[in-house]
């Protein structure tokens, strides 16, 4: 699913004018640079004083070129290149071009947990609230086709309709709000949930998830 420039900056201006400015944006996949308008976006994105960092994760596998490239070279760009081995395939030349065009980057080998297969599990409210508090991503809003969601394996999951969808879990954008109504969904998504319903298919994503062997 590839975001566009004009959602991006409806999206933006929107959290602008309710005086909620993201001071971090992160640009997951897949792979980022798929999206024919990626440059376009982070162009634009760059524009708002108050998103201090953008980072984009991808696997090493396009070397951005054009301008895509361009609009890398900015302080505000963290480039984080994941090395997946042979699967990187582009994984050394994107280090040397991010070295050569002075863009700030880091390099990690991934650690897989077994965060879950979209199995539900029973749990007790205790398991279900500590899960929610030491998530990795509990502190992150995702956007995924014109909704707003509290994590990215809720997202994916009521996405695909995998898992039984709760109105309060996440909020539709499209929807008619006034600024006072969708200031307040937004402020209750991020901080009222103590846990959600994917909490229930997921093993966590904190210390105590068992590491996959690779």
């Amino acid at each position: 699913v590839y975001i566009s420039v004009d959602e991006v900056s409806n999206y933006l201006d929107e959290l602008d004018e309710l005086q909620l400015d993201p001071p971090q944006i992160a640009f997951t996949g897949g792979e980022p640079f798929m999206n024919k308008e990626i440059g376009k976006i982070i162009k634009h994105l760059k524009k708002y004083d108050k998103v201090s960092q953008i980072v984009i994760y991808t696997n090493g596998t396009i070397l951005p070129k054009g301008e895509n490239l361009e609009v890398l070279k900015d302080p505000k760009i963290l480039m984080d290149i994941t090395n997946y081995a042979h699967l990187s395939r582009n994984h050394d030349e994107l280090i040397e071009l991010c070295k050569k065009e002075n863009i700030p980057f880091l390099t990690t080998v991934p650690k897989w947990t077994d965060s879950g297969r979209i199995n539900y599990q029973e749990k007790s409210e205790e398991k279900l609230k500590f899960m929610f508090k030491n998530c990795c991503t509990n502190d992150y809003l995702t956007l995924l086709n014109g909704k707003l969601y509290r994590c990215p394996f809720s997202a994916n999951t009521m996405n695909l309709k995998a898992i039984p969808v709760k109105d309060n879990e996440y909020i539709d954008l499209e929807k008619k709000f006034t600024k006072e109504e969708l200031k307040k969904e937004m402020l209750d998504l991020y901080h009222k949930p103590e846990y959600l319903t994917a909490c229930y298919y997921c093993n966590g994503r904190d210390f105590t998830t068992p590491r996959i062997d690779t």
